[in-house]
């Protein structure tokens, strides 16, 4: 019987373990280079949206008509309703479409 949930792991496992590094075309990377660079990857893209608020939440319609009140009050992000959001953060992606 196939169990769908571990597949992902043991394909993992099985290329990390494999003994040979075959290059495909040009692709030279090793296997653990790329996997310790999608670590960093993944996590600084979660690590640093909590700590420099301006990537969880992106004004750009805002700072272009700092005066006008209408259009702070429909596409603030921190005070108004936050219309058109542009965000880099999963966080706020997954709560603001509410998966």
């Amino acid at each position: 019987m196939i169990w769908p949930v571990s597949l992902q792991t043991a394909a993992f496992l099985n290329t990390m373990h494999r003994d040979k590094n075959v290059p495909v075309g040009r692709w030279t990377i090793s296997r653990y280079k790329l996997f310790y660079i999608a670590l960093v990857a993944m996590f600084m893209y979660s690590f640093i949206p909590g700590f420099v608020p301006f990537f969880s939440r992106i004004d750009f319609i805002t700072p272009s008509f700092p005066d006008n009140k209408i259009v702070n009050i429909l596409f603030g992000t921190r005070v108004g309703l936050g219309l058109l959001p542009l965000t880099l953060s999963w966080q706020t992606l997954v709560t603001f479409l509410g998966i």
